[in-house]
């Protein structure tokens, strides 16, 4: 959804992936009771905005706004995707579909980088818009004028992990694909069930946790920003402070120190970046207790599609119960390796092995692995 405001810090190779939002204005009262109606003029929705949009038919070939909704998108159906935001990535090919790597470039409305040209959507047939994020007046108003301009219903949902289940309801409506959608709302149930058990568990312990992002790990996200929604999921306090914006923020090496968490969860610009593979090296992260301690996770990005933020959307389930489990197993008690061969088959379509697994979170430097 649209950027409301400049982002303090340019989005990096992944955070093109995260669809940096900001939110601006609160939302305004609205249902999320989705309606579906089916008629000889098409299908009838409302949307998790309250917008009653109308479909002609059944849609077959559907832009996402932003990465979010790409995400969502491809974690439903790959073959409904019409195209992708930004250029696949190299470390992203091994774990997508064969046909969805060769889809078209159709650039992005939200975000704060609109790189789309209307005709473009057009020319490819698409026949739905689906934007995911944030809810509120600004970007209803957005969508609203993006659904003028192209001609083409737009549908909102929230990424919001307790919306994200009648969100992949409605994306299995109008998709035509109502099995794969609830099978997914099914597992975003369980998940989200399991990830605010597991927060009320924990939350005597109460652990701060600094999100340190970039090669020098001086960009972060606040509370309250979708960006950072996972570890407010997990009941960590987020030594950054709190926001009603989303997106990143610079913060310096002086407030680094000051901050000085129990836990650090780091997002390199790559996964050679020294502050991943050699943190201590790094200054002043390095100095931090946290990083003495062992205590930190590096965020397994673009396999496909991070595990933190990027982009901040359903992939954040998986980076929920891994940060989870990491920093609370006494009262999250998850079986990861088990959890991230599931996920990888329900939301990518991707057949993990248990070894490949183990692999992936010694790599993010997850404890027991």
């Amino acid at each position: 959804m649209k950027t409301i405001g400049k982002v303090a810090v340019a989005c990096t190779a992944f955070a093109l992936l995260a669809g940096c939002t900001a939110t601006a204005t609160a939302p305004p009262a609205a249902t999320t009771t989705t309606t579906a109606g089916s008629s000889a003029s098409g299908m009838t929705i409302t949307d998790q905005a309250g917008r009653t949009v109308t479909l002609k038919a059944t849609a077959t070939k559907v832009f996402g706004a932003g990465p979010p909704a790409t995400t969502m998108l491809y974690a439903l159906d790959p073959t409904v995707l019409a195209g992708w935001n930004t250029a696949v990535t190299e470390s992203q090919k091994p774990f997508l579909t064969t046909a969805s790597q060769s889809l078209p470039v159709l650039g992005r409305v939200t975000g704060g980088k609109d790189t789309f040209n209307p005709e473009v959507l057009n020319a490819n047939k698409v026949d739905l818009i689906i934007d995911a994020g944030d809810i509120n007046a600004s970007y209803i108003a957005t969508d609203d004028d993006l659904q003028t301009k192209t001609g083409i219903p737009v549908i909102m949902l929230s990424t919001d992990p307790a919306k994200m289940a009648e969100g992949f309801e409605i994306l299995g409506k109008v998709t035509g694909k109502t099995d794969a959608g609830a099978k997914l709302s099914t597992e975003v149930k369980r998940i989200a069930a399991l990830v605010s058990d597991g927060a009320t568990k924990a939350s005597a312990a109460k652990a701060s946790v600094f999100y340190s992002v970039g090669a020098k790990g001086l960009s972060t996200s606040q509370s309250g920003s979708i960006n950072a929604r996972v570890i407010d999921a997990i009941g960590a306090t987020n030594v950054a402070g709190t926001t009603t914006k989303s997106g990143r923020i610079d913060i310096t090496a002086e407030q680094v120190l000051t901050f000085n968490p129990d836990w650090v969860i780091i997002s390199p610009d790559t996964p050679a970046d020294a502050i991943a593979t050699n943190p201590a090296s790094v200054q002043p992260v390095g100095s931090l207790k946290a990083i003495a301690a062992g205590n930190y996770l590096v965020v397994p990005n673009g396999m496909p599609f991070g595990w933190f933020d990027g982009p901040p959307s359903s992939n954040q389930l998986m980076g929920m119960m891994w940060a989870g489990e990491s920093i609370y197993p006494e009262a999250f008690n998850v079986d990861l390796a088990a959890e991230t061969v599931s996920y990888y088959k329900n939301f990518f379509h991707y057949d993990l092995s248990t070894e490949a697994a183990k692999k992936m979170l010694a790599t993010a430097h997850t404890p027991g692995f």
